[in-house]
C-alpha cells in the first residue's frame, strides 16, 4: 500500500495515471490475486477526495464570509446568489458585476466598483481561486483516477468505457424514442 500512496503522490504532481494503473493491473494478475491492496487503494483515494473537498468546501466559505463582512449582506439575500456562491466558475469582472445589480442591498455607500473596494476584492478573490484551482484540478484528476481504476477491476474494454462514460454524461442519448 506504501507503494500505491506514494504512486498517487507521483501522479498528484504529474496527472499521469499510467503508473498507478499499472500497479493495479500487477495486483490483479498477481497469484494469488491481491485485490485486497485495490480495495486499499480504492479506499485511501476515496478519503483523499473526501479531504479535498473538505478543503474546497473550506475555501469557499472563507471567501463568502469575507464577502459578507464586506459587503454587509449575506450572499443569500442577493440576486443571482449562485454566480457569487460558485465565483470560481466565473472571472472576477462577473463577480463585480453581480454585486453592482445588488448595489442596493448592499451597506449604505458600498461601491464595489470604487478602486479601494475593487482591489481589495479582487486581491481576495485572486487568493482564492488560486487556491481552488489547482486544488479542483487534483479532485478531477483522482476522480478520473477512481473511475479508471474501477474499470480496470472489472476488466472493462475500452468499447464498454466509453458507453459508461457517455451515460454519465448523457452523450449518446436519444434525442426523442422515436426512429427516424
Amino acid at each position: 500500500m506504501e507503494q500505491a500512496k506514494a504512486l498517487y503522490s507521483e501522479f498528484v504532481g504529474a496527472p499521469n495515471s499510467q503508473k498507478l494503473l499499472e500497479f493495479v493491473g500487477e495486483r490483479l494478475s498477481a497469484a494469488p490475486e491481491e485485490s485486497d491492496v485495490v480495495h486499499d487503494l480504492l479506499a485511501y483515494l476515496a478519503e483523499r477526495m473526501i479531504e479535498m473537498n473538505k478543503e474546497k468546501n473550506g475555501e469557499i466559505k472563507s471567501f463568502l464570509d469575507f464577502l459578507k463582512g464586506e459587503i454587509g449582506v449575506s450572499v443569500e439575500d442577493l440576486s443571482n446568489k449562485t454566480a457569487i456562491q460558485e465565483y470560481y466558475r466565473h472571472e472576477f469582472q462577473n463577480l463585480i458585476d453581480v454585486f453592482a445589480k445588488n448595489k442596493k442591498k448592499l451597506k449604505a455607500r458600498y461601491d464595489p466598483k470604487s478602486p479601494s473596494n475593487y482591489k481589495h476584492l479582487q486581491q481576495w478573490y485572486n487568493d482564492s481561486t488560486g487556491k481552488l484551482k489547482p486544488l479542483m484540478g487534483r479532485i478531477e484528476a483522482t476522480d478520473g483516477l477512481i473511475d479508471a481504476i474501477v474499470y480496470k477491476l472489472y476488466g472493462l474494454t475500452e468499447d464498454e468505457i466509453k458507453i459508461v462514460e457517455e451515460s454519465i454524461s448523457g452523450k449518446g442519448q436519444e434525442t426523442s424514442g422515436h426512429d427516424n
